[in-house]
């Protein structure tokens, strides 16, 4: 997939915006260094995922992500067990424990098939965008959850991410009915 110089632009503008919220300081701590781990680690994620759905359905990628990451919670528990970091146990949770668990996982496991389903359908560029909506989700969580309401920075960090992908979507959709229009025009021509 190629990136233009405004697709470019409409990343750097994201990036000032989440910057702004953000806010480094002068000071490093080495957890800083998580939330870039972890962007790091997603967009991968989606580029496998991008290049999976050409030859595979949404299902199955989402069967096989779900059987290597049992496998890997199944080791990661073994062997934080192992060395007395945690001590599960499974059998003292409440039922609604269990139903919330199960329940987050069934929600996951759609919200990943129709993922892939996009990615397949789409390039990753266009699609990107769309995961801005996870900043509206994770401010009412943070709300909901913990009584946390951004403050007037954040804000604007966030109005300026959403304004950059709201722009990147926009500029797609403007694109592609012009490329489309002569068709159209030449359809409503038939029907006459």
């Amino acid at each position: 997939e190629t990136v233009g110089p405004r697709r470019l632009a409409a990343v750097g503008v994201g990036l000032v915006g989440a910057l702004t919220v953000i806010r480094p300081g002068a000071e490093f701590e080495i957890a800083a260094l998580l939330p870039l781990l972890a962007a790091a680690s997603y967009a991968l994620n989606m580029i496998v995922l991008r290049r999976a759905s050409r030859t595979r359905s949404g299902l199955t990628i989402q069967c096989g992500a779900t059987i290597y990451a049992s496998i890997g919670m199944i080791v990661l528990s073994f062997g934080l067990r192992e060395t007395g970091v945690v001590t599960p146990a499974p059998g003292t949770l409440p039922a609604s424990v269990w139903a919330l668990m199960l329940g987050s996982g069934a929600f996951a496991a759609a919200s990943y098939v129709l993922i892939a389903e996009a990615f397949r359908r789409a390039e990753a560029s266009l699609l990107a965008p769309f995961q801005y909506l996870e900043i509206i989700g994770a401010t009412a969580a943070g709300f909901l959850v913990f009584g946390d309401f951004p403050d007037a920075m954040t804000w604007t960090g966030i109005a300026i991410i959403l304004a950059s992908g709201l722009y990147v979507v926009l500029r797609e959709r403007s694109r592609a009915p012009a490329s489309l229009e002569p068709m159209g025009h030449r359809l409503s021509l038939i029907h006459i």
